[in-house]
């Protein structure tokens, strides 16, 4: 066998092995999928002075660290697992809802010690506008952890009688990321005043 043959056997294995690498690499080999490791670090929850459990207000902070890649937050929602009809008119079998915006600057404050009820529902929907964020346009750095908070006021389901009242167990959140992909957590409520 002459040098020639050597080389050109070995220049084929050669190729051989990189082309087997380069499909591995690019086909076969799955990068591990992006994914939300999702914190509630705070959750209080209120009901209006004098309309028994029928109308309530409720803050939860909530830290999100992308893994494995960078990653956004297409939605947010706010479900109760527990029960079937919450929210809606009479019949509606609606237990969630869906925010569309989160407060950016408000982390770590306990809005319910510094105002009460009508006074939060002001502060969160004009005076604090400016920081409302929209949660379709969130794009979080791999491993970057992003704290903000969820607040808001619910009305319980409403019969021809009145409002029913609102459950303060059952919660959970919801986060689905830009592929749709669902990370969720349970809420557990402190009652505050």
């Amino acid at each position: 066998m002459s040098i020639t043959t050597v080389i050109a056997i070995a220049g084929l294995g050669l190729g051989i092995i990189n082309t087997s690498t380069t499909i591995y690499k690019e086909f076969i080999k799955k990068n591990p999928s992006p994914s939300l490791e999702v914190h509630c670090d705070k959750a209080l929850w209120r009901y209006y002075p004098g309309n028994d459990k029928t109308q309530c207000q409720m803050l939860i902070d909530l830290t999100v660290i992308p893994r494995n890649s960078t990653n956004g937050i297409k939605k947010i929602v706010f479900i109760n697992k527990k029960y079937d009809e919450v929210f809606g008119g009479m019949g509606d079998k609606q237990n969630w809802v869906t925010f569309y915006k989160i407060e950016d600057n408000v982390y770590g404050d306990n809005l319910f010690s510094k105002f009460n009820h009508d006074e939060l529902k002001e502060f969160i929907t004009e005076k604090n506008k400016g920081y409302r964020r929209d949660v379709r346009n969130i794009n979080l750095p791999k491993d970057n952890a992003y704290s903000f908070s969820l607040v808001e006021k619910f009305d319980g389901q409403r019969y021809p009688d009145g409002y029913e009242d609102i459950p303060i167990d059952g919660w959970w959140i919801e986060i689905y990321d830009s592929s749709n992909k669902k990370f969720e957590i349970e809420i557990e409520f402190t009652l505050s005043k």
